[in-house]
């Protein structure tokens, strides 16, 4: 049996105002293609399926569609709700899909949930566990008093542990350590730092493979079938340079081990940062260059080493790259209409936001938006939004 682990599909992202879904079709479409060449059974979906738990209208269109073409694929797919999904509207319809062998976990009292699958004589099980924070423990054990994540898996896992007869698989999505090391994260992920969110991988000792979501960077943790799949395209600057990946798994007759294979995944548009002086960025994109042409192609950000703020640095600089995403300044240190020197609390209000508006767009506030934020500032520093906001 054949299974790719797939998680953080965040499928509905944004990066600043640009849609990712072009992206995110380009990434499904090579997944059925991969499913079918490579004749893999089964497909895992560890977690953040969705970027918010109140999903956009194209980003439902698009699970949709790639549910449906599984269906007619006729391969059996397991997805657990990560974080960023409402488990409840995920599991829309989850009793119906099993009959499709799409199986959704969200609705257990006990959280845990539990398939077999048979696949040629074959049988594996599935262990589907959503996504827990500390107080789901109470669901399970209402007298605890010290509550941790840690303590909700262990609690759900201690009243379902897998048959020992079988293959087992579990699905998760937390923030798992192995042994005294935490995985290594990417720019796109909080930094969790206290206890109350880590959890050990030994807890899951009794699993032949731990398919496991949350983490953006592919990575092993403990042991080589305890992974992270990682998400299948880079979210931020600084992330550009990881090689994206998917695990395959497979088990065979006699055996619980698994073979893993590590599939590179293509990237339909890179992500590049670029650091130059305004000149030197205005005369790349004249040059009509192949690196012009990779950087007008790619997600862009720009990084500025002049010491004064172009005028309209942004918008110019827009209308050559129509995937710009970020304007970012390193070399500003003179006054000269752009940002200024004074130290932060010798500033009014009204300097500390434009220079913070001029900093991370690289334009003036326009004269209107200035009128209207030097009226609201002057309401604040009275009181009076304070007192309607008593009454």
């Amino acid at each position: 049996m054949r299974i790719l682990h797939l998680a953080d599909l965040h499928l509905g992202k944004k990066l600043n105002d640009l849609s990712l879904i072009q992206e995110q079709e380009y990434f499904l479409n090579w997944v059925l293609e991969l499913l079918e060449e490579r004749e893999i059974d089964s497909l895992i979906l560890a977690g953040d399926i969705y970027d918010r738990s109140v999903p956009p209208g194209e980003a439902i269109r698009l699970l949709d569609h790639f549910l449906t073409q599984l269906v007619e694929l006729d391969k059996a797919v397991f997805i657990i709700p990560g974080n960023h999904d409402s488990a409840e509207r995920l599991a829309f319809a989850a009793e119906v899909l099993k009959a499709k062998k799409i199986f959704i976990a969200g609705r257990s009292p006990e959280f845990l949930e539990r398939y077999i699958l048979e696949v040629k004589g074959l049988k594996v099980c599935f262990d589907l566990l959503p996504f827990l924070r500390a107080v789901d423990l109470l669901r399970l054990d209402p007298e605890a008093k010290l509550l941790s994540s840690e303590a909700a898996v262990q609690a759900s896992l201690e009243k379902n542990p897998p048959p020992p007869e079988l293959p087992a698989v579990l699905l998760a999505h937390q923030f798992v350590i192995g042994s005294a090391l935490a995985p290594e994260l990417g720019k796109s992920e909080r930094a969790y730092v206290g206890p109350a969110d880590q959890i050990s991988a030994e807890l899951f000792a009794a699993y032949d493979y731990v398919a496991l979501g949350h983490i953006h960077r592919p990575q092993a943790v403990g042991r080589e079938t305890c992974r992270y799949a990682g998400a299948p395209m880079p979210f931020r600057f600084g992330e550009e340079m990881i090689v994206r990946s998917c695990p395959i798994i497979e088990f065979s007759a006699g055996s619980k081990e698994p073979k893993i294979e590590l599939v590179e995944i293509p990237q339909s548009r890179k992500m590049i940062s670029k650091t130059a002086s305004f000149k030197e960025i205005k005369e790349l994109l004249l040059s009509g260059s192949p690196e012009a042409i990779e950087l007008q192609e790619a997600y862009c950000e720009i990084v500025l080493t002049d010491r004064t703020v172009p005028d309209r640095a942004f918008a110019s600089l827009k209308e050559s790259l129509p995937y710009l995403i970020n304007l970012r300044f390193v070399g500003l240190g003179t006054k000269t209409g752009s940002i200024p020197t004074e130290s932060p609390d010798k500033l009014s209000l009204l300097d500390l936001f434009s220079s913070f508006y001029l900093e991370n767009t690289g334009l003036e506030l326009e004269a209107p938006l200035r009128a209207r934020l030097k009226q609201e500032i002057a309401i604040f520093e009275s009181g009076e939004c304070r007192e309607e906001c008593d009454h």
